[in-house]
């Protein structure tokens, strides 16, 4: 609604603005003269619980993102151990987990913990009447994986036993242990609060590493993928539009190591055996006998010596194919990198466009209308807070944090935008000159005030 006003009379600046009245409208005792208070409706000048979203909407992403890499923890193991078919019975561990999670989110309280100290109790419970079937369900599934271990590592390892009563039914002993191992893992998770619960699935993605890499396994990359997926997921802190270009760096890297495949390093694999060596987790190493030096032959030694020259030759070879291969995993690192950074660029450059749009514009009631807010977010920039509150409120602060001189100057062009936004008056390009160089006035002080941390912040944040 424009706002017919036969005259604009300039407050006299040494008024100090009441802060603790704020109304929206018309208000002055004289007929010719006006003024209005205006609150920013843009984002960054919200109060900050203006839409604030519920709890549960904010940490959906993370607790999802928890649940999956429990869910990818267990059935990277299952798969490992050939026993993919019982996949779907890890699905209780996660159900659990967010029950307790989400509704920490819904109803903050002692919920959670009635929640989690009921499933407690029904763990130990189950563990007490069925422990027989349960333990040996996982002595079985134990075994499995200890059988492909065994065959990627010069190992062997000491089974638990299995009872007979897990013996004669293994298919259900195994649905049992699974569907208990998972609860116990998503309890365990849904512990810590919110708080925490970021750090406690890097921690749960990092042990399954740990693990593959003291067996000396390769988890399946469906589970390793998801792994990732998730865990940048949950470091996003509810926003996966900050993560998306580190996601796709991760999916492209995860993608060329998959797809070239370089094999086993020679230098990881003694460093992991030296570790298991130390560590010796119920495992002996396999120790071949001495075997009787017999002397060689002359045909023999020279057929070991022509031996060791093809060798010699693989081995060259190898050495180009993974240099090729360095160059090919550098090459796609720069290009995931590069592609990662234009697409964060190319999001931030909209977000700077869309705060000067009408900046520029020939119209100078448009310009003056942009310019005026556009100076806000470089106040905003500065260390004024203007959140929630309305432009004049801010001339107090500008007094003590700038000057007065740059608070009277102020004042001056909040009236002159008031005229532009709330009056049909026509304005003039001399008003427009004048609104542009107090925007380049304060462009100016907010970069000399800033060090080379501030000017980033300033672009990444604020988007100016």
């Amino acid at each position: 609604m424009k706002i017919k006003i036969p005259e604009i009379k300039k407050k006299n600046k040494t008024e100090e603005p009441d802060e603790g009245m704020i109304t929206f409208g018309l208000y002055d005792s004289a007929a010719d003269s006006f003024e209005v208070n205006v609150r920013n409706d843009e984002p960054m000048l919200k109060s900050a619980h203006e839409d604030e979203e519920p709890d549960w909407k904010k940490n959906i992403v993370l607790n999802v993102s928890g649940a999956f890499i429990l869910f990818a923890s267990v059935c990277s193991f299952l798969t490992a151990a050939y026993a993919g078919i019982l996949i779907p019975f890890c699905a209780a561990g996660m159900i659990l987990f967010l029950a307790i999670t989400v509704t920490e989110d819904l109803k903050p309280g002692k919920l959670r913990w009635i929640i989690a100290a009921a499933a407690a109790v029904i763990l130990i419970v189950t563990m007490a009447v069925w422990h027989t079937r349960i333990g040996g369900g996982l002595a079985i599934l134990s075994g499995y994986f200890y059988d492909m271990a065994e065959q990627a590592q010069a190992y062997i390892y000491h089974r638990f036993n299995v009872p007979e009563a897990a013996a004669g039914s293994p298919e259900l002993c195994t649905r049992l242990a699974v569907v208990w191992i998972s609860c116990l893992c998503g309890l365990i998770m849904a512990l810590p609060t919110q708080t925490y619960r970021r750090g406690m699935c890097a921690f749960a993605a990092v042990s399954v590493m740990l693990a593959f890499a003291y067996y000396g396994l390769l988890p399946s990359w469906i589970w390793i993928g998801v792994l990732i997926i998730a865990g940048i997921a949950a470091a996003s802190k509810g926003s996966l539009m900050p993560a998306l270009p580190l996601l796709l760096t991760a999916l492209i890297l995860f993608g060329a190591v998959m797809l070239i495949s370089p094999g086993e390093s020679l230098a990881i694999s003694r460093a992991d055996e030296n570790l298991r060596d130390r560590l010796a987790l119920r495992s002996s190493y396999i120790e071949n006998p001495d075997e009787e030096q017999n002397e060689l032959s002359e045909l023999e030694k020279q057929e070991l010596q022509q031996q060791d020259q093809e060798l010699q030759k693989q081995e060259n070879h190898s050495i180009t194919r993974k240099t090729i291969l360095t160059l090919s995993v550098i090459g796609l690192i720069i290009a995931a990198a590069a592609a990662a950074a234009f697409m964060y660029w190319k999001r931030l450059r909209k977000r700077i466009d869309s705060n000067k749009a009408g900046i520029d514009s020939d119209d100078p009631g448009e310009a003056i209308r942009s310019m005026f807010p556009y100076c806000v977010r470089w106040l905003e920039a500065y260390g004024i807070d203007a959140a929630g509150r309305p432009f004049s409120s801010l001339t107090a602060e500008l007094k003590e944090d700038v000057t007065r001189e740059y608070a009277y100057r102020y004042e001056d062009m909040y009236m002159l935008w008031q005229e532009a936004a709330y009056s049909e008056h026509e304005m003039t390009l001399n008003q427009k000159n004048q609104m542009a160089a107090f925007l380049n006035d304060t462009i100016g002080m907010v970069r000399d005030a800033s060090d080379f941390k501030d000017k980033i912040r300033t672009k990444v944040r604020y988007a100016l």
